[in-house]
């Protein structure tokens, strides 16, 4: 039995589990019995947390994109693996018989895993009591091309759910900038904040940052160009005293493993990933980063000069939103994608790091809020509409 079961699919990096992982944590904190499904390569907890956690058979992207679904061992996922993985999925909700279930990311996201996830919910649908089921999103979605899909999702987010968390601040951003139809999820769509990590102690009065620049490619999938133009500007700045530090993420690819070893040195160093990448940058001159959710996360909880290369590759246009976002408030510097090489990731990180910090006040508190939602609506056993 569990109180709830959070079901999330990473398949390229590892931000999806990152996110969902820092929400379950801070529902079991507040008492409740948490489980977690993941579906994505596995992940070692980020921190200490009284989670059960339970693996189905992996599944990830490979070179083909999001529909090139391959399993552990790299071998593209049949048929008979994904029957598999849907009756496990189907067994465990079963088994945990939850009071309330929250899917990361679809039915705004992960339509290529839509008849595992529809299995579960119509399984979650069947369970006596029925569970409350909540759909858990990021505060900016990828714009979909695909004609039809924003009448798919709703017709599903309809049939299927009870609401919608949206880990974002709606000064910062609103869902509708990303989802123009977030108007019809109005009275089931509740805003809970960025979801942050702790803040780390703030450093003694007076105590200067270290001279450091860190260099982080999130879960280490797609960082490639990022980490070889760092090791460039690297050397185009040697002169100016800053030590490098480059985190290669969880899962580098062997060309970024030798990219990283050929530049190691004493103002160089490597690593291939942080549990306490916000402590690590509160502490730091600057951070040098993609813009994802979880790095950018980090980023506002260390209140850090950053320099922004939004991943912007196959028409991807959440990362940008994000970053441009920030930019306008002074957070950050913006570097597109395709402007990025040594030069020009030299002359951002000199430009970064003479730009004044503004006050801004962004809500960061992401997971205890969910966390309170979520404790609220199981103890009236409904979901009563935003305030």
């Amino acid at each position: 039995m569990a109180d709830v079961v959070f079901y999330v699919q990473h398949l390229l990096g590892i931000g999806h589990f990152m996110r969902s992982f820092r929400v379950a944590a801070a529902t079991a904190r507040v008492g409740l019995d948490v489980a977690l499904v993941s579906g994505g390569p596995e992940v070692p907890d980020p921190e200490p947390a009284r989670i059960t956690r339970y693996q189905l058979p992996s599944l990830r992207a490979g070179p083909g994109g999001f529909r090139d679904l391959r399993r552990g061992d790299g071998a593209a996922a049949t048929t008979a693996d994904l029957v598999e993985r849907r009756r496990r999925l189907c067994a465990l909700l079963a088994e945990l018989k939850p009071r309330l279930l929250v899917v990361e990311a679809f039915p705004f996201g992960r339509w290529q895993l839509r008849d595992e996830i529809v299995a579960m919910l119509e399984a979650a649908h069947a369970l006596e009591p029925r569970p409350l089921v909540v759909s858990s999103i990021r505060d900016i979605l990828q714009e979909s091309r695909k004609p039809g899909r924003t009448e798919r999702t709703l017709t599903a987010f309809d049939r299927y759910f009870d609401a919608v968390l949206v880990h974002g601040d709606p000064h910062l951003v609103r869902l509708d900038e990303s989802f123009p139809a977030a108007a019809h999820l109005a009275a089931r769509l509740h805003y809970t904040g960025i979801v942050a990590p702790p803040r780390s102690p703030p450093p003694a009065t007076g105590t200067p940052r270290s001279r450091e620049i860190v260099v982080s490619a999130g879960g280490g999938a797609v960082g490639e160009k990022l980490l070889a133009a760092a090791c460039a500007a690297h050397d185009r700045l040697a002169a100016k005293g800053y030590a490098w530090r480059l985190i290669g993420g969880l899962h580098p690819s062997p060309t970024v493993r030798g990219l990283l070893a050929a530049h190691s040195g004493d103002t160089l160093a490597i690593e291939d990933f942080r549990r306490d990448l916000a402590g690590l940058l509160a502490c730091s001159a600057l951070s040098i980063s993609q813009a994802g959710y979880n790095t950018v996360a980090d980023i506002l909880v260390a209140d850090v000069p950053a320099v922004l290369v939004p991943y912007a590759t196959g028409g991807e246009t959440e990362q940008s939103m994000r970053a441009e976002r920030l930019a306008a408030l002074g957070l950050a510097l913006c570097l597109p994608e395709d402007t990025l090489d040594g030069a020009a990731l030299a002359v951002a990180t000199e430009a970064a790091l003479a730009l004044p910090r503004p006050a801004v006040a962004i809500d960061l508190d992401g997971a205890a809020h969910s966390a309170r939602l979520m404790t609220s609506w199981l103890r009236s056993g409904r979901i009563a509409s935003p305030a």
